[in-house]
């Protein structure tokens, strides 16, 4: 996949400052370097799996031996589908000649090579352990029949055939999940390089040790511990939106829900007069089995009709009152049911977690009721409407369900300002409670999406139109370039060319050498 400039600029400036370090690396001992340590900064959507990869190619190609890269996220749902993009999907091409595998099938072969870089994909939960030497995992354990050695301690060596060390990059997106736990069994391999990828830099005290050598006998500043991407520059690549809209609500469910899919009809209507290739979706967070108003479990032999639960209430207000057909909308939780009482026929849950969620993608679904449980992971840019709950609305819960409605459909900004806005519809016990979260979001948003522009409407605000449709209707031709007749010249100066592609042809011509000599 080609990389904007943005993108090249952030990946080249975290290979050049890996090969600055491994120049003259620090050490703990003879044998053991401190980490090359770099944190990647850039807002949701931004691509920082590509800009990883594209790092990692980078480094690959300046290494005299074949790197070993250990590709790690805590999400189950991140990892397999960081596997299937770097592995076989849309970024494979920008890690050309690795060998990907999950690192639990990984052979002793695939680590004494000294000639091919292998990436190795795993959640933290293979090894993230108090007690390594319990043998609860098994990457702690020895696998007899490919080697006498635990495969953690096969990454501890990564000796070549020949004896030499192979080099350990480490990458860790979703990087706000680090641990102190982790880090240390990270920093048990003796890697060259721990890259980390977040939306905010924030590093675990684990860290410390490591970013005080590299600040006493390096000179290091904050700034030479983090690449960071303009969110600006995200903005106008058309990669993300360029508005976020909130409205508040201190109401009960029906009036947020009836203004949020009033909206979204304009959305799809829009897109629909625009031809373009989407349908705009929304998205429902909150609780799962609790009713509103109380923290206990609903009981779950009442009638499907008499239940209370939030996920029940939303679906049969899409269903029953705004007449959506089931078909369109799944529910992603863990709602129960019981045997007297089951769910509707008609009813599409998803209540399996990441063991459904091949089964949940496979599914073109506009509307999406969940609990937070979805959010790492799931990422399509035609959902553009979110609807949060009150027991989920706070801050951090907000700000972290952004990033699911921020990416930009098609990665292009269009004429109708609707589609480029990601649209929140948020209810609250009262107002006081609406304009802390306010407060909160408008901080998170200032220091994570700066050059977004925030929007807010609330009861006195709403009823102002933020988009007055023009009377009478006016019709503003677009300009084409018509180059038919050009097709011909073009054709012939191309046919002229000499084609270098093959042996076949073109590609044998006379040469000229010169000597000289001096005595």
């Amino acid at each position: 996949m080609e990389l904007i400039a943005f993108q090249e600029r952030a990946s080249s400036q975290i290979a050049e400052r890996f090969f600055d370090y491994s120049t003259n690396p620090l050490m703990v001992d003879r044998t053991t370097t401190i980490p090359f340590l770099q944190t990647l900064v850039a807002i949701t959507g931004s691509g920082k799996t590509l800009m990883l990869a594209d790092a990692v190619s980078q480094m690959r190609d300046g290494l005299g031996v074949a790197p070993v890269v250990l590709w790690i996220s805590k999400g189950r749902v991140v990892v397999s589908q960081t596997f299937e993009n770097l592995s076989s999907g849309k970024y494979a091409d920008n890690l050309s000649g690795f060998n990907i595998v999950p690192l639990l099938e990984v052979a002793p072969d695939h680590l004494s090579s000294a000639d091919t870089p292998v990436l190795l994909v795993a959640t933290v939960g293979k090894f993230a352990v108090e007690d390594s030497s319990s043998e609860d995992r098994k990457v702690y354990r020895a696998q007899l029949d490919l080697a006498e050695e635990s495969l953690w301690d096969q990454l501890k060596k990564r000796r070549t055939e020949k004896g030499q060390r192979r080099p350990l990059i480490i990458v860790y997106d979703e990087g706000h999940n680090l641990s102190d736990l982790q880090s240390e069994r990270l920093l048990e391999l003796s890697p060259d390089a721990l890259i980390v990828a977040s939306a905010t830099l924030t590093l675990p005290p684990r860290l410390n040790n490591v970013m005080a050598r590299l600040r006493n006998d390096k000179g290091w500043k904050d700034e030479d511990f983090s690449t960071s991407v303009s969110s600006r520059e995200v903005v106008l690549s058309g990669l993300v939106k360029e508005r976020i809209s909130i409205d508040g609500y201190i109401t009960p469910l029906e009036p947020a829900l009836d203004n949020l899919l009033g909206d979204l009809k304009i959305a799809q209507e829009v897109a629909r007069d625009h031809k373009l290739p989407f349908t705009p979706k929304a998205i429902y967070v909150c609780s799962t089995n609790t009713v509103d108003g109380m923290s206990i479990a609903e009981d779950l032999k009442r009638p499907f009709k008499e239940r209370q639960a939030r996920p029940i209430l939303i679906w049969r207000h899409l269903v029953e009152v705004a007449k959506i057909k089931p078909e369109k909308i799944a529910v992603y939780c863990q709602l129960k049911f019981s045997k007297d009482s089951p769910k509707p026929p008609e009813m599409h849950l998803f209540d399996g977690g990441e063991k459904d969620y091949a089964r949940f993608t496979a599914g073109d679904y506009e509307h999406v009721i969940f609990n937070l449980g979805l959010q790492e992971g799931w990422d399509d840019p035609a959902c553009c409407f979110a609807y949060i709950d009150k027991e989920m609305a706070s801050a951090r819960q907000i700000t972290q369900v952004v990033g699911r409605v921020l990416r930009q459909p098609g990665a292009e900004h269009y004429n109708d300002p609707i589609l480029n806005t990601a649209h929140f519809h948020i209810r609250t016990d009262e107002k006081g409670v609406f304009d802390d979260i306010l407060r909160d979001i408008r901080k998170d948003l200032a220091s994570e999406h700066p050059s977004i522009t925030l929007v807010v409407k609330d009861e006195k605000t709403r009823g102002k139109r933020d988009r007055i449709d023009p009377q009478p209707p006016r019709t503003i031709p677009t300009v084409g370039i018509e180059s038919s007749r050009a097709l011909e010249p073009i054709s012939r100066i191309v046919r002229s060319i000499m084609d270098f592609r093959s042996d076949a042809q073109n590609t044998v011509g006379q040469g000229a050498g010169c000597r000289c000599s001096k005595r």
